[in-house]
């Protein structure tokens, strides 16, 4: 697991935060089901500015012949290749667990 401080997520936001811990629930709900790669595609925006580097951050490689064609980028993450990022948010479940 990558230690908190490799993050820049994690000290950003809740929103950030949140954006991590779900993206280390979705790739390891994509292994348990035997995917190989996510592909991820950011679409630039006014409101989604902030998140431009997101995929990169989370260890998404650009695809060759993604560019920036009209704003828009792809990605790949291969799952195995993946390592989880420590976060602030745990999931407990079990008595009084809603």
């Amino acid at each position: 697991m990558q230690p908190e401080a490799e993050n820049p997520y994690l000290h950003q936001s809740t929103v950030r935060s949140t954006a991590v811990f779900r993206m280390n629930e979705l790739v390891e709900l994509a292994a348990a089901r035997g995917v190989e790669q996510i592909v991820g595609e950011y679409r630039r925006t006014d409101r989604n500015g902030l998140i431009a580097d997101f995929f990169d951050k989370m260890g998404f490689h650009l695809l060759p012949d993604s560019g920036e064609r009209e704003g828009t980028r792809l990605y790949r993450l291969t799952v195995a290749d993946f390592e989880p990022f420590a976060s602030a948010i745990d999931v407990t479940q079990g008595a009084g667990a809603g």
